[in-house]
């Protein structure tokens, strides 16, 4: 099994410029997957649009999203790779894709665009593991909007801000098994994924001239974590975020297999869950 997989924020994915440097983009870079978020695409005839322009009818995921969240996708581009199952949640931010390659399946992606305010994004985050329970060989990808180190994930700036959420999401990556794609290969290495000036966009009392954080990261389940032979953070010209690509590599996955499904009868002396589960 290979696959090479590319996350963007896009900023934006209405204007027919950014559809072809896009194309431009996993054509010369042979990428089988395409994350995107804040895609702003909010109807369906855009939608198709944008497919038939990338020759990827029928092979593209669709969250439309809100006004604050602005919308995922996600692009097939190779044809070996067979749709399973596939979820979107509500709020425009999420897509989960079960799918399977050259023969292999219980493979699970990913694609999450994590609210920029700090409240929304814990609130998000505790119902977040939801989406990465049961799947052993998962890769989530995405925007995340908060730095974990930011002594690592951060360039200028006050580095004691952006980092609300990093200690949720390491309970997560305990709980589920989760490896950091970039630091797995690359330890103690300084490096951003979105940067901005402060001078342009009119921030004149500031100390700084650039501040740069890396808020774009790909995971992997630590079972699989030696799949990853590369991980490469490459500009893109029509973003203030940069391409993410990993590559993965000579690895089938773990084989879940069958089993049985086991309930905790405890469980059926809690109230509040029986009458929960009741009514769903």
């Amino acid at each position: 099994m290979a696959l090479k997989i590319a996350s963007i924020n896009i900023n934006g994915f209405r204007s027919r410029r950014k559809h072809a440097l896009v194309k431009t983009f996993v054509l010369e870079n042979k990428i089988d997957i395409l994350l995107l978020q804040e895609t702003y695409v909010d109807s369906l005839r855009l939608a198709k649009n944008i497919e038939h322009f990338l020759h990827l009818n029928g092979r593209c995921l669709w969250n439309f999203g809100k006004a604050d969240s602005c919308g995922v996708a996600i692009f097939l581009f190779n044809d070996n790779i067979r749709i399973e199952n596939f979820h979107a949640d509500v709020l425009g931010r999420v897509i989960r894709l079960d799918f399977a390659v050259d023969g292999y399946s219980n493979f699970r992606i990913i694609n999450a665009y994590f609210p920029t305010n700090s409240t929304e994004r814990l609130d998000f985050m505790s119902n977040f593991s939801q989406y990465l329970s049961g799947a052993k060989n998962l890769i989530l990808g995405g925007d995340f909007n908060f730095i974990m180190d930011p002594k690592l994930d951060k360039i200028g700036g006050n580095l004691a801000f952006g980092t609300v959420g990093s200690k949720a999401f390491k309970n997560i990556m305990k709980q589920i098994g989760l490896t950091d794609c970039f630091r797995y290969l690359f330890t103690d290495k300084k490096s951003v994924t979105w940067s901005r000036s402060n001078c342009a966009a009119g921030n004149k009392t500031s100390n700084y001239d650039f501040i740069g954080t890396r808020l774009d990261r790909f995971y992997i389940s630590s079972l699989i974590k030696n799949a990853v032979t590369s991980f490469d953070n490459l500009p893109c010209v029509c973003s203030d975020h940069n391409y993410i690509v990993i590559n993965l590599e000579n690895h089938r996955g773990i084989d879940i297999g069958k089993s049985y499904w086991k309930l905790n009868d405890n469980l059926l002396l809690d109230d509040d869950f029986v009458t929960s589960f009741t009514f769903f």
